[in-house]
C-alpha cells in the first residue's frame, strides 16, 4: 500500500537535507524505487543518507547511502 517516505542528509551534526514523498511498499514482497531531486550542496565534506518507509508493516523499511563531497 501506499506509505510515506522520508530521505535525510546529515552532514555532521547538521541535517542538510529532508524530503519527504508518497511511495508504495508491497509489505516486503517488492522493491520500491523513487527519482531523487537534485540537491546541490554548500559545504565540502561527507553527507550520510537515510530513507526510511513508515508503513503497517512489521519489517524495517530502510536505506543508507554516504556520498563525499570534494
Amino acid at each position: 500500500g501506499q506509505a510515506i517516505a522520508t530521505v535525510v542528509g546529515m552532514q555532521g551534526d547538521v541535517q542538510v537535507y529532508e524530503w519527504r514523498l508518497n511511495v508504495y511498499d508491497y509489505s516486503g514482497k517488492g522493491t520500491t524505487s523513487f527519482a531523487f531531486p537534485t540537491f546541490t550542496p554548500t559545504a565540502k565534506g561527507t553527507i550520510d543518507w537515510t530513507a526510511t518507509i513508515a508503513d503497517v508493516d512489521p519489517d524495517v523499511d530502510l536505506a543508507t547511502a554516504t556520498t563525499v563531497v570534494r
